[in-house]
């Protein structure tokens, strides 16, 4: 039971870890609140949804789909930011609670409010490890998702590109001041993070039923680990991602799902009582 309840819960966290990875990303370098960041989640739930349910193929083609469908609705996204004028965290708020409302209309004009899976027949057949049985869609979760945050943590704190995007969060003039392309970075930065969503919009739809206005759960899930962690902090964003994770695994086991979110918001409460910054943060 231990092993299965901390197997789901590393793959619930990673999945966390991603989102919230391309949140903090977005909002690090570019300062972009992307309230909409949970739609753009479904959109790419959708588009593989679409890709497999209407055109029939398989899941693993539709996440690249997913991904490159996102990336370049990212660039339209990133050139309408740059337009907006100062206080930028206001007003992005605001553009991006409009495109909330914009998304969530467009997919019920598409798909109707019907709750939506992506089915992946072969995922539901089980594999025994240790006399605990798994699905294979777990375990592939699982995997996927530790091996794309394994690369994200290396890429970020072990290349150039990684430690300029880290010094552009961390102090935006003193980055240009030290040649950094800090415009390039943002640039990179924002279509990176929108491309993490695409990446995990189609293990969403596999996992979760997906809706128009599913989206706000995913969105408070990347503030939340975000928060916790503080922004731009890619180690501390991964722990905090797997211990939200296996907080809410625990929670569900022990107390039950209606249990799940009341139990995260007193410990977000707690931890922005105790460490406002994030518990990464010095200060």
């Amino acid at each position: 039971m231990y092993l299965k309840l901390l197997i789901s819960g590393l793959a619930l966290g990673s999945f966390y870890a991603i989102i919230a990875l391309g949140f903090s990303m977005i909002f690090g370098v570019t300062r972009v609140f992307n309230l909409a960041h949970g739609e753009l989640l479904l959109a790419g739930g959708y588009v593989a949804y679409v890709a497999c349910e209407r055109f029939g193929l398989g899941f693993w083609p539709s996440v690249p789909i997913s991904v490159l469908a996102l990336t370049l609705l990212g660039v339209i996204l990133y050139r309408v930011f740059r337009v907006i004028k100062e206080p930028l965290e206001l007003n992005t708020i605001v553009f991006t609670f409009g495109l909330v409302i914009a998304l969530q209309n467009l997919f019920l004009i598409f798909f109707s409010a019907d709750y939506r899976i992506l089915t992946t027949p072969e995922w539901s057949t089980t594999i025994e490890i240790f006399n605990v049985s798994f699905t294979r869609g777990q375990l592939t979760m699982f995997l996927t998702a530790f091996i794309s945050v394994s690369a994200l943590y290396f890429l970020l704190r072990h290349t150039f590109w990684g430690k300029a995007l880290r010094a552009t969060i961390q102090d935006r003039e003193a980055a240009g001041l030290l040649g950094i392309d800090v415009e390039k970075n943002s640039i990179l930065a924002f279509l990176g993070g929108i491309a993490l969503v695409g990446l995990a919009g189609p293990f969403f739809a596999s996992f979760h039923y997906i809706h128009p206005t599913g989206g706000i759960e995913a969105t408070l899930i990347a503030i939340i680990v975000t928060i916790v962690a503080g922004v731009g902090h890619v180690r501390a964003i991964i722990w905090a991602g797997w211990g939200m994770g296996l907080l809410e695994n625990l929670v569900t086991t022990m107390l039950g799902a209606a249990f799940r979110e009341g139990v995260t918001s007193l410990v977000l409460i707690a931890i922005l009582l105790y460490k406002p910054c994030g518990l990464a943060d010095n200060q």
